[in-house]
């Protein structure tokens, strides 16, 4: 009897070290999903109203060039669509350098807040009948604020996500950066088509072109509010904590660009590829097919919607074969 105290009391003591560690690991993955969710929201508000501006073109261009011809109205609102990726590389540059100082955290908490603000003021925009040119200037102006502050969500969005996940379990996690530019895209590409489907044109041009731009606040109060609670990831804490203790190391951007220029260059070539092609099948496209080939409003858009689902389902696809393959190539 005397030795069989003991062991009983060791297997609970192990029972007990067992519930410990399953509640901490518990806590990880809750802190881990509510990262993910955090910069799931960011990308889906950017994507989901560039998606938006592109699928209402015609409309917007109607709206706020002042011209009779179409083609010249179309021409233009797909210029100031354009114009907003400028201050992408100047945005990008800064994002990065405040989300290495200040805090991941603190970068997407910011460029959310102004970049879905900049999307829900253009909701409120009068057109060139009331204001004149001053409209097509305002909306420049809103569309390249919108443009600086999105250059760091994306960048950003993955940067938190990469440091937050298990090394085995990156590539599917980061996975989620990409798809939600999808889902945004296929949410936009859903509602125009309803706003095509149950509107009139009359109402469209006067109200329901400013639906999709008006979501963008709530929605961007609620990205920030789950930003604004989450801490940053112990990878950047753990960084910042070598600093302080002395470990500080100065990399200048001159000695980036002449250490790494092929990798850099092949970065941008990817991304620029990646890029032209998406924004031109995804973005431009449901325009081509409506103004060009004829095809209905609420059709044209309904066509973006499958090679949408096939994008999102590829993503993940990958994001799944990093985790098979330990990290190493899968192609």
């Amino acid at each position: 009897m005397s030795g069989q105290a003991p062991s009983d009391s060791g297997n609970e003591h192990h029972t007990f070290l067992h519930h410990e560690m399953s509640a901490e690991e518990q806590e990880k993955l809750k802190t881990l999903r509510r990262a993910a969710g955090a910069s799931f929201i960011g990308n889906f508000i950017e994507w989901f109203d560039y998606a938006s501006y592109g699928y209402l073109a015609a409309v917007i261009g109607t709206v706020f060039i002042p011209s009779e011809d179409k083609n010249v109205q179309l021409i233009s609102a797909f210029a100031i669509f354009a114009m907003s990726f400028i201050l992408r590389p100047v945005g990008g540059l800064i994002w990065g350098i405040w989300g290495d100082k200040y805090g991941r955290r603190s970068a997407l908490s910011w460029s959310i807040l102004i970049m879905s603000g900049s999307t829900f003021l253009i909701a409120f925009l009068p057109g060139h009948k009331t204001i004149g040119l001053a409209s097509a200037i305002c909306l420049l102006v809103l569309r390249m604020i919108q443009g600086f502050s999105a250059s760091g969500e994306y960048a950003g969005a993955g940067t938190f996500l990469a440091e937050y996940a298990p090394p085995k379990k990156r590539g599917m996690y980061t996975a989620l950066v990409p798809a939600s530019t999808a889902v945004g895209l296929l949410a936009a590409s859903f509602l125009t088509a309803c706003l095509f489907h149950f509107l009139s044109d009359a109402q469209i041009e006067s109200w329901g072109w400013r639906i999709p731009f008006l979501l963008a606040g709530p929605l961007g109060m609620i990205g920030r509010y789950i930003r604004l609670h989450l801490e940053d990831s112990p990878t950047y804490i753990a960084m910042k904590e070598a600093i302080s203790g002395g470990q500080k190391q100065s990399v200048p951007m001159s000695k980036v660009l002449r250490d790494h220029t092929r990798t850099i260059c092949v970065s941008f070539g990817v991304a620029s590829l990646n890029a032209v092609a998406f924004y031109l099948l995804l973005s431009y496209m449901p325009t081509y097919v409506e103004q060009e080939l004829g095809f209905s409003s609420d059709l044209a858009t309904a066509l973006s919607t499958a090679p949408l689902i096939v994008y999102i389902g590829s993503i993940m696809v990958m994001g799944h074969c990093q985790i098979r393959t330990d990290g190493e190539r899968c192609c």
